[in-house]
């Protein structure tokens, strides 16, 4: 194999990897996103998990969610559809605790998140209360990648 390096079979790996991922390596390569965008794009996916409402989330039309392992999400028409209607996301009624590690591209977000009801008489109910670490990847500022880990608090 003359002319293959380390440099140059990590560089087709990294390629390899980020396409079976389903990321664009050629749109990361002419679009990068800053760490201020990134972050930008989560804060509008997490707006939408307590307003249930969708509509500005920035995602790219094939994004990917993954949660605890399991695909729940393979484009934006679906996740929008479920962040808007969906019971699973209609019972979370708050968020809190964001901690944030962003880069170029991407950004890790741990935050709490509070799930419950709303009762006429008694206000908001919390139910239970989980452990989300959540990934984001962003390229040309639309949300590409999705992975959710969620456990107990």
């Amino acid at each position: 194999m003359s002319g293959w390096t380390w440099h140059t079979t990590a560089v087709v790996a990294g390629l390899t990897a980020a396409t079976l991922l389903g990321a664009s390596p050629a749109a990361a390569a002419t679009c990068p996103t800053s760490p201020k965008t990134a972050q930008a794009a989560a804060d509008a996916y997490l707006a939408a998990l307590t307003s249930h409402d969708a509509s500005a989330v920035p995602f790219a039309a094939d994004v990917l969610r993954v949660e605890n392992g399991l695909v729940t999400g393979r484009s934006a028409e679906g996740i929008r559809t479920d962040l808007n209607t969906s019971v699973k996301y209609r019972i979370i009624t708050g968020l809190r605790d964001r901690q944030y590690t962003a880069g170029p591209g991407r950004v890790d977000v741990r935050y709490r998140l509070d799930v419950g009801f709303t009762a006429p008489v008694v206000g908001t109910v919390r139910v239970v209360t989980v452990s989300v670490n959540e990934r984001f990847d962003v390229t040309c500022g639309r949300i590409t990648f999705i992975k959710a880990t969620i456990s107990p608090a």
